[in-house]
């Protein structure tokens, strides 16, 4: 793409002048973190891909472009699915790499040999959610795919934990260092934007600012 202005998706870069209209925060997938690998929970993967085909296309009809699916590496995410959706309609899929807050994690994600467990170091999220952006976001035990064109988190609320706070560092320092923007819901929105500009993260989404608003 030479020095055009791109963003990557599901299927490669495109050039920002050919997104088309897009939809910046949704979830084409949303479930109970580990909850698609369950027993006894049964998921139609044909029943979902024409569900969401008839939504993109309806988008695409409307004048949609790109849709952002910003649920981040375990609430859902399929690449494989998003790959052939993307394909079957002609709208630009962005996935996204990224978790939180603390109580969507597991302790796989938590230092054991201290007591209480500690989170992991910022550094580790940003190399984990950097080779999401550069190497491909993984395919569980199985491959890596494509690329995330966005990193995400979530603080807790009403309070922000150590854990959130690594995350959102972590977070910060991949979008720096990858160049994709930063994305996060938060109890109070002016902190989280302080802490992505001392990591140095120049592009920042604030998501769900408005639903104390409405409710």
């Amino acid at each position: 793409m030479s020095n055009e202005a791109f963003v990557t998706t599901v299927l490669g870069p495109v050039g920002v002048d050919d997104l088309g209209v897009i939809a910046v925060h949704e979830s084409l997938l949303s479930v109970v973190p580990g909850a698609q690998y369950a027993y006894d929970i049964t998921m139609d993967r044909a029943e979902i891909f024409d569900r969401l085909e008839a939504a993109l296309v309806a988008f695409r009809t409307a004048g949609g472009g790109t849709i952002v699916d910003r649920p981040g590496m375990f609430h859902g995410r399929d690449v494989k699915l998003y790959e052939a959706l993307s394909r079957a309609t002609g709208v630009h899929i962005v996935a996204s790499t990224g978790m939180g807050p603390e109580e969507n994690l597991g302790g796989y994600f938590l230092t054991p040999q201290t007591n209480p467990p500690t989170p992991w170091p910022a550094e580790r999220f940003a190399e984990l959610f950097s080779a999401e952006i550069t190497e491909g976001m993984v395919v569980p035990r199985v491959e890596r795919r494509g690329g995330a064109g966005l990193v995400v988190t979530a603080l807790t609320e009403p309070e922000p934990t150590a854990t959130d706070l690594s995350l959102l560092r972590g977070a910060a320092r991949a979008a720096a260092a990858t160049g994709v923007a930063l994305s996060f819901s938060a109890a109070d929105p002016a902190a989280a934007p302080a802490i992505s500009g001392e990591e140095g993260s120049p592009r920042v989404v604030i998501a769900s600012a408005d639903r104390r608003d409405c409710v």
